[in-house]
């Protein structure tokens, strides 16, 4: 028989009782207790955080990072469900993805100044396009697990340098220029416009000749948001992490658990 509303808050206030436990264990079992009824918290967590006991608001912090962690991660899955994903979200959510304790108000910020930034100017072609970026000091860096950093916008904008796929992945969503697409050509991302050139971030957004068509591949928003967010799993996989495996497992499979994936493979998974 479902639980009634009383005998559910009487629940969670008990549950929420155990946090001043001097037992981090005990404590800890509480806050994934509560995590399990994230929905029906309510104001809980907050009223928790302005309790008397240093030791109650402290735990009561860790139960509001986990809530904002496993957010994110349902956010980016749900975007990456959308036919035309907003990049700016997207961005914001790959950073704290892996900078879990960045503050998302200063992520955002650093991407609205830079949207604002690139839209000063109109634009008429690529060679407009990449001289300006050389003129703001943007460079890319080939696709790697070894820098993580380089998928994450906050970093990405602080440092001007990035993986090719983000930056123009940026570009493309950012800059109002018809017809502008982002391609992959022998393994690099790039800038088109339908001529017959492609503007490469990897060659210092300088103009080369474009190829065919056919030898061209098409990559829209959701499928470099799902390539950088791939990248980062590797990356997590490349460092050894478990807590970043699981993160960005979840946020690509959309899994709401804080426990072991049998879909992954040992010792990150169930499976030997």
């Amino acid at each position: 028989m479902a639980e009634t509303p009383e005998q559910l808050r009487r629940k969670l206030e008990n549950l929420a009782s155990l946090l001043d436990d001097s037992d981090d264990a005990i404590a800890g079992k509480a806050i994934a207790s509560l995590l399990e009824y994230e929905d029906d918290l309510g104001d809980l967590p907050s009223r928790l955080q302005e309790d008397p006991d240093p030791l109650v608001r402290k735990r009561a912090h860790q139960l509001q990072a986990a809530m904002h962690f496993r957010y994110h991660r349902r956010m980016f899955h749900r975007l990456l469900q959308e036919d035309e994903p907003d990049f700016r979200t997207g961005m914001a959510l790959l950073h704290l993805l892996w900078f879990d304790k960045d503050n998302q108000v200063d992520v955002y910020g650093a991407i609205d100044e830079f949207i604002a930034e690139i839209r000063r100017r109109e634009f008429s072609t690529l060679g407009e396009i990449g001289f300006y970026l050389r003129k703001l000091g943007f460079h890319a860096v080939p696709e790697t697990p070894s820098r993580p950093e380089s998928f994450c916008a906050g970093m990405v904008l602080e440092d001007c340098c990035g993986a090719d796929s983000l930056l123009a992945g940026m570009v493309a969503a950012f800059i109002d220029l018809p017809g502008l697409s982002v391609v992959r050509c022998n393994g690099k991302f790039g800038l088109y416009c339908g001529a017959s050139e492609v503007l490469y971030a990897l060659d210092g957004w300088r103009l080369s000749p474009a190829p065919a068509q056919e030898q061209m591949e098409f990559w829209d928003s959701r499928m470099i948001l799902r390539f950088c967010g791939s990248m980062l799993f590797s990356a997590a996989v490349y460092s050894d992490s478990f807590r970043y495996i699981l993160t960005i497992a979840q946020a690509l499979s959309g899994d709401r658990g804080d426990g072991i994936m049998k879909e992954l493979p040992y010792p990150y998974g169930s499976s030997r």
